[in-house]
């Protein structure tokens, strides 16, 4: 499996969540939250694996308001969880995320959680 069948697999399994916008590369500005935004970390060629952080986005002001409602993706069970999604396409890996932070994209303040490098992992 090549780069860009991983990559297209990913998005296809996270579009299986309902209400959850898909982005197969980094975006200048995210309009459309929630939303998980996919960043190549690397590739391995020799364990034929590709790395790809995911960003989990959210807009709002008011983080206890807010931040409640990043978990339902965060979980590692129900239909909302985007590991069991991924855990449903072949060869992903999922290990663990961040914390929920503020961080800006096109200006604007989201909450964001991450899927850092080596997280996610594709095998070939």
């Amino acid at each position: 499996m090549g780069l860009v069948t991983a990559r297209d697999g990913i998005a296809s399994a996270i579009d299986s969540i309902g209400g959850l916008s898909v982005f197969d590369h980094v975006s200048d500005q995210v309009s459309e939250t929630p939303a998980v935004v996919m960043r190549l970390s690397g590739p391995n060629y020799t364990d034929q694996t590709f790395t790809f952080s995911l960003l989990l986005i959210t807009s709002g002001f008011e983080m206890s308001e807010t931040e409640p409602g990043l978990h339902p993706y965060l979980d590692s069970v129900g239909s909302n969880s985007i590991k069991v999604a991924l855990d449903t396409y072949a060869g992903c890996t999922v290990v663990s995320s961040t914390g929920i932070e503020r961080r800006k994209f096109g200006g604007i303040e989201h909450l964001v959680a991450e899927s850092k490098g080596g997280d996610l992992c594709c095998l070939m």
